[in-house]
């Protein structure tokens, strides 16, 4: 069978038929369930993100990654969209965890004047990274 062929067959199958197809080390399921759920997951990750320094397409990107892997390492049942929305979700989590990292040591490099107050920094960081 062509790969495009492939592609429209699994265009048909619901998402767990789609899993167990990529369990089965099937790449056309896995670029099925790519294309059935990129555009969500980065408009989600758009929105916990909020913020240009981060990029949601990488965010994905990793998250489909990550899917992969878990997919071929594990014969579970799984529901295949909330549990991606998850991987999205913690992925950009990270993000703005290691973004809030970089924040704190680029304050703590500042030097302290009565002009300047780290923990007044910090503290407006903070606020801005807060979800709304």
């Amino acid at each position: 069978m062509s790969d495009n062929a492939l592609t429209r067959a699994c265009r048909s199958l619901a998402d767990d038929e789609l899993a167990a197809r990529v369990r089965g080390g099937d790449e056309a399921a896995f670029s099925e369930i790519h294309h059935r759920f990129s555009v969500q997951m980065t408009v989600f990750a758009r929105r916990i993100l909020r913020d240009v320094t981060h990029d949601a397409e990488d965010v994905v990107q990793d998250a489909f990654i990550r899917a992969y892997i878990g997919l071929r390492a594990s014969d579970g049942p799984i529901a295949l969209r909330p549990w991606l929305y998850a991987i999205v979700r913690n992925r950009a989590l990270d993000e703005l965890r290691r973004h809030r990292v970089d924040l704190v040591l680029y304050d703590a490099q500042l030097p302290a004047t009565p002009a300047f107050d780290p923990q007044e920094q910090l503290a407006r960081h903070e606020g801005n990274l807060r979800p709304r």
